[in-house]
């Protein structure tokens, strides 16, 4: 971008469709260094498309690909209100308290032929998706993602799917996945203020349509790579739409009903009675699932003996 260019400032998503930098079937990954507005940005987008000026259009093309599937016997009736749907907690109550609230998804199966989780594959026609830190999930240095996950990717854009997700380093993303997407690069997000409380957010992002490009963006930086910037509005408190204990009881799964004991940290008593109490009180074990141990185990019993 030239210096002292206009950054166009934009209001709604449904702006930014008409404008082409981005389709209304399009995978966008959401980068950028931390507390950029990644997430945030993304609840920007959910709030848009759960609004009826978006969503309305998109449930009525939902329903004409629907009728086709049922010629095949596939039954799948999109919502009424709105089909947003993403893998944490968002809720926007605007100005007028409306409570919109997308539909919930299990990251961890898209793609992926699962007898409990019918209703997302196939994936509903024309619905928008929703993941945060995907780096995990689709992890590039995991090696090949499984093919009916990337083939899913691949047809999404034939169902209609907006697909949205976040990201710190898009890098790690698998590359079947980086060559189907457009890269939103956070760069500064603004709040506006009343009285100490939030009401509006402007994120300024940076795009970038092509894979290699974005690759060599990492590289060097060079903003010559860069193929447009453009800010964004949320009117509202963005943050007071998110939920940040959704995933806290995840972690206290088998603890529910148990007091917890907190242990002071000790000297160390160098006496067999001492070293007994020291191995008691800890279990110094590496689990199974930490970072392929039960790979390697696995591998090392199948070496023949000679």
């Amino acid at each position: 971008m030239a210096r002292g260019q206009h950054i166009k400032l934009y209001y709604t998503v449904q702006e930014l469709i008409d404008d082409k930098v981005i389709s209304p079937t399009e995978i966008v990954i959401f980068w950028g260094k931390r507390g950029k507005g990644k997430s945030s940005l993304m609840g920007k987008f959910m709030s848009d498309f759960m609004k009826p000026e978006i969503a309305q259009r998109r449930i009525e093309m939902s329903w004409e690909k629907c009728d086709k599937l049922r010629q095949a016997d596939i039954l799948i009736e999109p919502p009424e209100d709105h089909i947003v749907f993403c893998d944490t907690f968002f809720e926007d109550n605007g100005f007028r308290g409306e409570g919109r609230r997308p539909y919930e998804i299990s990251a961890l199966n898209l793609g992926m032929p699962n007898e409990k989780y019918l209703d997302i594959i196939p994936p509903v026609p024309f619905a928008s998706i929703f993941l945060d830190e995907i780096q995990d999930l689709y992890d590039s240095h995991q090696g090949s993602i499984a093919t009916f996950v990337s083939k899913w990717f691949e047809l999404l854009r034939q169902v209609g799917v907006f697909m949205g997700m976040a990201c710190q380093r898009p890098i790690r993303v698998s590359k079947d996945i980086r060559e189907l997407a457009v890269f939103f690069e956070l760069v500064d997000m603004e709040h506006m203020y009343i009285r100490d409380h939030i009401t509006t957010t402007i994120w300024t992002v940076n795009v970038i349509y092509d894979n290699a490009n974005l690759e060599r963006y990492l590289e060097t930086r060079d903003k010559e790579l860069i193929d447009k910037t453009f800010k964004i509005m949320f009117r509202g408190n963005i943050f007071k739409c998110y939920d940040p204990d959704f995933f806290m009881p995840m972690f206290y799964k088998g603890f529910e009903n148990q007091r917890f004991i907190f242990n002071k940290v000790e000297r160390t008593e160098f006496s067999v009675a001492g070293f007994e109490r020291f191995n008691n009180k800890r279990i110094i074990d590496i689990p199974d699932t930490f970072r392929g141990k039960q790979q390697k185990q696995n591998k090392g019993r199948n070496v023949s003996s000679g």
